[in-house]
């Protein structure tokens, strides 16, 4: 895992679905310009369809990260998502 200021980056491995289950990297971004914070989730090495769809939930997970913040009287508006389907 590297924490760095507004960076956030560790190794994603789903154990036990299937027989590819390679170690995948995902990377949270925040950058914050004029009180606005803008979120990138990077998910680098889906390389197979099969870890593409079995790894295609983060729009939800965005969601829900943005409902909290909403709730606990924070971000207006979080940014998603680039996802990185290569190698």
């Amino acid at each position: 895992m590297n924490i760095y200021p507004g960076l956030l980056s560790y190794t994603w491995h789903r154990f036990g679905e299937n027989e590819d289950e390679r170690e995948t990297l995902v990377t949270w971004q925040l950058r914050e310009k004029d009180g606005v914070t803008t979120v990138r989730v990077t998910h680098t090495g889906l390389v197979t369809d099969d870890l593409r769809r079995r790894n295609s939930g983060w729009p939800l997970i965005l969601r829900l990260v943005q409902n909290h913040f909403h709730q606990a009287g924070g971000a207006e508006s979080l940014e998603h998502l680039d996802i990185n389907r290569s190698s």
